[in-house]
């Protein structure tokens, strides 16, 4: 890694090119929003579900997102070139995935649950990338992409979700569109910020069984 990408079409446009704001709130009261929606969905019982929606046997490739209140990006201890510890915190328990094109489905998968699927989804065998947007940050340092190298470490209790990164100097794949607007570093501690993470891998595409029981989804327009 960075590997290329395949370009099946980012679902996450840049501020610049108008389609969404990435420096406005509205990332994270979509997050908020899709959140909500699923903890009423997910109490409705198994019978109450079409079966096709329980076990949907098409494989699908997807972005994954997480928002934060608040976090960091600091130097590891190693002090290893290019590398660094990502800590978000005031994290939700859950994480919001939306399905590539053409199909544009969305859904909620428990951050404890993409922590234990990470060999799963492969990305033991191939890191996937992310970009980490600032929400109130300045146009000149409020964007990185990054490689996140090893399985992530959740906190439910203290809300944080720590990664192991390696900043990139571009953006490939659907995170592509973030290239205009990437800077070559963030502040070390930082406010509201949102974590666009790509699933897409060489020769393999993420099952929407592997997403668990309970999902749902929902059409964006």
């Amino acid at each position: 890694m960075p590997m290329e990408r395949g370009n099946t079409g980012p679902l996450v446009r840049s501020a610049r090119d108008g389609s969404m704001m990435l420096r406005s709130p509205a990332p994270l009261i979509l997050v908020a929003a899709f959140c909500a929606l699923a903890l009423t969905v997910t109490s409705l019982s198994a019978a109450q579900r079409p079966a096709a929606t329980q076990t949907p046997e098409r494989p699908v490739s997807l972005l994954f997102t997480q928002s934060a209140t608040h976090g960091s990006l600091e130097p590891t201890k190693c002090h290893c070139q290019g590398r660094r510890v990502l800590t978000l915190r005031g994290v939700a328990p859950q994480m919001v995935w939306f399905e590539d094109r053409p199909q544009r489905h969305a859904g909620p998968l428990p951050a404890r649950e993409f922590v234990h699927q990470w060999t799963a989804f492969g990305f033991q065998a191939d890191p996937p990338n992310a970009a980490l947007t600032l929400l109130g940050g300045s146009d000149a340092a409020d964007t990185v992409v990054v490689e996140l190298v090893r399985r992530p470490r959740y906190d439910r209790e203290r809300r944080t979700m720590r990664y192991d990164v390696r900043l990139l100097k571009t953006a490939s794949g659907k995170l592509k569109d973030f290239q205009d607007d990437l800077d070559a570093y963030v502040p070390r501690r930082f406010g509201a910020a949102s974590l666009f993470i790509d699933t897409a891998v060489v020769g393999r595409q993420v099952s929407a069984q592997e997403l668990g029981a309970g999902r749902w989804r929902v059409e964006l327009q």
